[in-house]
């Protein structure tokens, strides 16, 4: 059961996009940071922090991602979530696409 979770889950995020397609390089640790800790013991419990890095989105995403984090049971009370959203939201923003010259 636990693994058809974390396959959902993992097919949930790879849809909600990739830092990987707009050349992210992945870190292997969380950014410094208000929000920092929490986000570690939360999301660290199941994911690689490069998994996380990797990832790139709008507030409204980091939002709907850390919801569906929560849905598959991350254990967090509605202060620690919106901590984390606002940690993401702040050091993991999307990537502007630079235009082409």
């Amino acid at each position: 059961m636990r693994a058809g979770l974390i396959g959902l889950a993992a097919m949930v995020i790879a849809n909600l996009g990739s830092g990987v397609a707009s050349g992210v390089e992945p870190a292997f640790e969380l950014p410094p940071g208000p929000g920092h800790d929490v986000t570690a013991q939360v999301c660290l419990e199941c994911h690689g922090a490069d998994t996380i890095t990797r990832r790139r989105l709008s507030p409204a995403d980091w939002k709907d991602m850390v919801d569906v984090m929560v849905n598959h049971g991350a254990i967090v009370d509605d202060k620690q979530k919106a901590e984390i959203v606002d940690y993401l939201s702040r050091t993991l923003p999307p990537v502007a696409a630079t235009p082409d010259r």
